[in-house]
């Protein structure tokens, strides 16, 4: 008989595992699993491998992976935190192994993200205090970022220097109901709008003045509401330019501490793209991500969004995320810049800012090879361009309906044209453009 140390068990099926790395997204087919003491360290790892047979089963990148336990010995410790389902956010985490790693890869947290798991606000009791659902993530470009959950009707208050980006329900202007800020935002492409605040308020209470840099929003009425806070970290008010992407990258902290459950917490940082199994086109390109983190919900597993940041460093327009359509990919995609790496006051002669660029509306219904060869001969005419500042945020560039609706493909990806986020061209020497990405699922 086998004992429990050789085969702890074993699955002849076939079984789908998914990872994410950077704007990709792959899904392993498994066919033989089994979990062993493969690190020496008493806690049970798990082996797996895919495999490429002739007129069988072929998998695309047939490997054997690895997956080391990192839970932590004294699990028994946070049992009592773990069961508060309906007002707490959980997080676990999760990474690719593509067969391209160094060991160096291998013994840091290259390729990890954090999977952050959010109750549904409409199963948040309204009497529960304010702020109490919320969970600090990162610390990048000077930002720190945090995603909180209110329930149907709640005031959520934002400083006039904060950033509010709203991932799931709505958030509607104190004062006027039916001015709303939603996940995919109302203007199109090249169209812009700022996650600030709109305007102070004037309300004076009888205890205490109210401070004229304070906003409020109210959470949808029905939905609730799930965000994103940007908060400068700097106090001069002041956003930050940074002549090097390690000068980004030193300063990241990740501020998820997902010890309470039983994990170490990965420390995110930028990698080179052309490092990363997707990235062997943008070989000696200045180009970097850091890819952070999934959110879906706690009950369902539901899919809301991802996040993640990039870097591209300046000057040059080929310094760039190449023009792209997500043919593969079935997401609506949202850039908020957080570090601008050409000022406003540079912008003179040759000087461009970093942005966004997407086909003009004549071009937009082209075929991405059509887009290409215009950029191929520098039509520069036929592009749209949206250079952002901190905290702005550029309009959709899916294609939709006249009433908005998106239009899919046939492989049910959503319909893109070609569009990519162009480096800027400063006059005052090299420095780089950070920006944040957010994918939303297609079908939320």
């Amino acid at each position: 008989m086998a004992s429990n140390r050789r085969i702890l068990w074993k699955m002849r099926c076939r079984v789908s595992v998914s990872f994410s790395a950077g704007a990709h997204h792959t899904q392993y087919y498994l066919t033989n699993i089994c979990s062993r003491n493969f690190y020496g360290n008493g806690k049970r790892d798990i082996v797996s491998i895919s495999y490429n047979v002739k007129d069988y089963y072929q998998e695309l990148h047939p490997a054997v992976r690895l997956y080391k336990n990192l839970t932590r010995d004294d699990l028994q410790t946070i049992s009592v935190n773990c069961q508060r389902p309906t007002n707490s956010i959980f997080g676990t985490v999760w990474g690719t192994i593509s067969g391209k790693e160094t060991e160096k890869d291998v013994r840091t947290d290259a390729g990890k993200e954090i999977m952050v798991y959010l109750p549904d606000p409409v199963n948040i009791s309204n009497r529960a205090p304010a702020g109490l659902i919320k969970q600090d993530l990162i610390e990048v470009a000077d930002f720190k970022i945090s995603v909180e959950v209110h329930p149907s009707g709640r005031e959520v208050k934002a400083e006039a220097n904060e950033g509010i980006k709203v991932l799931y329900g709505s958030l509607a202007d104190a004062k006027d109901q039916k001015v709303k800020r939603t996940p995919l935002g109302t203007n199109r492409f090249p169209d812009k709008e700022s996650l600030k605040p709109p305007r102070p308020e004037q309300q004076p209470s009888k205890k205490e003045p109210a401070s004229p840099s304070v906003y409020t929003f109210t959470a949808d009425q029905c939905s609730g509401a799930i965000i994103l806070r940007l908060t400068p970290t700097d106090t001069t008010d002041t956003f930050k330019t940074y002549r090097k992407a390690t000068d980004v990258d030193d300063k990241v902290q990740t501020l998820f501490d997902l010890g309470n459950f039983g994990l170490e917490t990965p420390k995110l940082k930028f990698s080179k793209v052309e490092k990363l199994w997707w990235g062997e086109e943008f070989t000696n390109v200045e180009f970097y991500n850091l890819t952070g983190f999934h959110f879906r919900f706690l009950e369902t597993k539901q899919h809301v969004a991802h996040m993640q940041f990039w870097i591209a460093v300046i000057p040059g327009p080929k310094v760039d995320a190449r023009l792209h359509d997500h043919t593969d990919q079935a997401f609506r995609e949202l850039h908020t810049c957080l570090s601008q790496g050409t000022p406003q006051e540079q912008v003179s002669g040759t000087a461009k800012q970093g942005g966004m660029v997407a086909p003009r509306k004549e071009y937009y219904s082209k075929s991405f090879e059509d887009v290409k060869k215009l950029e191929e001969k520098l039509n520069e005419g036929a592009f749209d361009y949206c250079a952002l500042m901190p905290l702005e945020e550029h309009g959709k560039i899916w294609h939709t309906l006249d009433d908005g609706r998106t239009i899919y493909r046939k492989n049910g990806t959503v319909s893109y044209p070609a569009h990519a986020w162009r480096a800027g061209v400063g006059n005052a020497g090299e420095n780089v453009d950070v920006w944040m990405a957010l994918e939303f699922d297609a079908r939320v």
